[in-house]
């Protein structure tokens, strides 16, 4: 499906096999528990994104996300060594989401949080990859690859929410993955 909301201004609900090309929120006809329509403004600030991601490899267990409430974001990391107990967690809030941005395209868009020296970017292309790229200024670095073109079979789904409302997600799992990731002065890769 290109679009998520039609012409109408009404959500697309179910499941979409296929995925959705382009979460076209400002377009929605959302209204007040009256029935008023709202503006584009009250539009921008009742749309929440995220975007989280996890890797798993021999020794670790990482996951990160990019939370954007319009009001404030966040974003954290967690890194965790099961043999070891190891454990680590990182996290940032910039107010009124500054320096945060998520796309609306799920399938080819990008999200970034930004707070001094600490960056989280997570990028699709049309080449079927999703990369994600963290460093901190704590020295923490991950750059990873996930081939979404080898058995990519996410689950998209539209469901109402609230009064007149609507949430959408879409999940994917089990996809290959390579990187590198650099960790209190230890280098995990494949």
């Amino acid at each position: 499906m290109e679009k998520l909301i039609d012409q109408h201004g009404e959500a697309q609900f179910g499941i979409f096999p296929q995925s959705v090309s382009d979460i076209n929120y400002l377009d929605f006809d959302l209204r007040n528990s009256m029935g008023k329509p709202k503006g584009s403004l009250a539009k921008k600030l009742h749309f929440n994104q995220f975007q989280f991601i996890s890797f798993t490899c021999d020794t670790l267990i990482i996951g990160l996300a990019i939370v954007d409430l319009k009001i404030a974001s966040n974003c954290f990391v967690y890194l965790f060594e099961p043999d070891t107990g190891k454990f680590e967690e990182f996290s940032f809030t910039n107010l009124l989401a500054f320096n945060t941005a998520i796309d609306t395209k799920p399938n080819t868009g990008s999200a970034h949080f930004y707070k001094g020296a600490n960056s989280v970017v997570i990028s699709c292309e049309h080449s079927h990859q999703r990369k994600v790229t963290v460093n901190l200024k704590a020295g923490l670095k991950i750059h990873a690859v996930i081939n979404e073109s080898v058995n990519y079979n996410p689950l998209a789904v539209c469901v109402r929410a609230g009064f007149t409302g609507f949430h959408f997600t879409q999940k994917a799992a089990a996809l290959p993955c390579s990187g590198i990731v650099k960790w209190q002065g230890e280098e995990n890769g494949s």
